[in-house]
């Protein structure tokens, strides 16, 4: 079963998400409060801080990347968060220790 890590999971479209295609799809889910998602494992991570890599799963099919900043009713005032959380986040796809001899490349989406 792919196994995919799911940013936001506990927000409306990543709950959506990992409960649409649990069957489908082994789910890691990263929430702000750990909170657990159902379908899914979950790791709480507060995507504004700095991401410690050994949190992360070893090995991931495909990151989904849904979170939004709390504070993106405020920009431009809150414009350093939201980048930190819409933005420099992303690289979660180059911090996950997938091996060497996966058969294809991760995707991120």
């Amino acid at each position: 079963m792919p196994r995919s890590l799911v940013t936001g999971a506990a927000g409306f479209l990543g709950s959506h998400l990992v409960r649409g295609y649990a069957g489908e799809f082994r789910f890691t889910a990263i929430t702000r409060t750990g909170a657990p998602v159902a379908g899914a494992d979950t790791i709480a991570l507060d995507l504004r801080d700095r991401i410690d890599p050994a949190v992360l799963p070893a090995h991931v099919d495909a990151v989904v990347h849904l979170a939004q900043s709390e504070r993106y009713r405020t920009f431009p005032d809150g414009a350093d968060e939201v980048v930190r959380v819409n933005v420099a986040s992303i690289d979660l796809s180059d911090q996950i220790g997938n091996s060497e001899s996966a058969a294809a490349p991760m995707s991120s989406f």
